[in-house]
């Protein structure tokens, strides 16, 4: 059966011209390229499994969140969104999970009323309300705590969506 398909001569000039390893090179690309045009089609089904994990929504709604609400929002989530509290503003910094999210070094933060903390430079939980404390008092801070904490605000303000506010 094989002879009889090799002596056509159709078949014959096409399986002569492959054995030559440039012809069988475009041919295995010309494959290839068809086969990732088709398999994009399935990337813009919203079905698609590739599609099972919550997408980051466009904005958020601004909103008041107490400490516990803001807890949610640490970047470990099905959302993967991280929320920061800073003197009464919340700020949306889901963009830069290197820095704000759970292995980032200012994880800490993530989910949290940062004010104090950043106020006084310091990366440890210590100055962090938690659910149920009563809001901090600024008038406590150095001139020098102060002006660090409106540099943090200004940083903030310049670079993130203000999604909300922190009530205690």
């Amino acid at each position: 059966m094989y002879q009889q398909l090799l002596s056509n001569p159709k078949i014959n000039s096409l399986v002569g011209d492959l054995s030559k390893p440039l012809n069988f090179s475009l041919l295995a690309v010309a494959v290839t390229i068809i086969a990732l045009i088709y398999s994009k089609s399935s990337f813009s089904d919203p079905n698609s499994p590739m599609f099972d994990e919550a997408a980051h929504p466009d904005s958020l709604v601004v909103s008041t969140y107490n400490l516990s609400q803001l807890s949610e929002f640490d970047g470990s989530g099905p959302t993967k969104i991280i929320l920061i509290g800073i003197c009464g503003k919340v700020y949306d910094v889901t963009s830069k999970p290197q820095f704000y999210g759970p292995q980032g070094p200012y994880g800490v933060f993530a989910g949290r009323d940062a004010t104090m903390a950043l106020a006084k430079n310091s990366l440890t939980s210590e100055f962090i309300p938690k659910s149920g404390d009563k809001i901090y008092d600024l008038s406590q801070l150095s001139d020098k705590e102060k002006e660090a904490l409106d540099g943090w605000v200004s940083f903030f303000d310049n670079k993130y969506e203000v999604v909300g506010s922190v009530v205690f």
